[in-house]
């Protein structure tokens, strides 16, 4: 894994990852220092690559394990609510379809050094613009194809895999599948990070 510049921004890049959806680049309307660096990128060997999803994969069946032992109540409630709980509880026994989740990981980038997990976010919207859109965007505007890069960005497609997967004995049954989804209302969603990822 190495860091590589790209010094040639695209033209307007701060309007077109706003119009992307990533409107939460900066803290707030006076902030001009954006998250979203416009000029590197990390860039991964095919072989980097199918370690960090063979690790990613790995980390994700053993965060199932460790939701089973939770939901034995070997930690108690965990400090919610005996009905939120048992909510919970009932959804995992009745092995209801996870969606999404979002690994944060640190990573040497020395080949053979396992990552290790610092955050899980599972079926919460976040992460989804930058790394399902504005990045594979970069990565065309930026003609990374013509320069021998691949953009390894498939959450758009794994996405729509998902739904397939999720609707299909529904749909097989003939039932009209039915999504819900929310999101936290715009008085705390100052900057439309949690509606946009939705």
């Amino acid at each position: 894994m190495r860091r590589e510049e790209f010094p040639v921004g695209r033209p307007d890049w701060e309007n077109v990852i706003v119009e992307e959806g990533l409107t939460y680049s900066v803290d707030g309307p006076h902030d001009t220092d954006h998250y979203w660096n416009e000029y590197a990128a990390y860039i991964f060997s095919p072989q980097e690559m199918d370690s960090v999803r063979a690790q990613a994969e790995e980390m994700h069946r053993m965060c199932l394990e460790t939701v089973e032992y939770i939901a034995s109540g070997a930690f108690g409630t965990l400090g919610l609510p005996q009905a939120a709980f048992n909510l919970a509880v009932e959804s995992w026994n009745r092995r209801d379809a996870d969606f999404y989740g979002r690994f944060d990981f640190s990573y040497s980038g020395v080949p053979g050094d396992p990552m290790k997990l610092l955050e899980y976010n599972a079926d919460t919207p976040t992460g989804i613009v930058e790394a399902a859109v504005s990045q594979k965007t970069w990565a065309k505007d930026q003609r990374l194809d013509t320069r021998g890069y691949a953009h390894w960005g498939e959450i758009g497609e794994a996405f729509t895999n998902r739904w397939r997967h999720i609707f299909a004995p529904e749909i097989t049954a003939g039932v009209q599948p039915v999504l819900h989804l929310a999101h936290v209302p715009p008085e705390i969603d100052e900057t439309n990070e949690d509606y946009n990822n939705l």
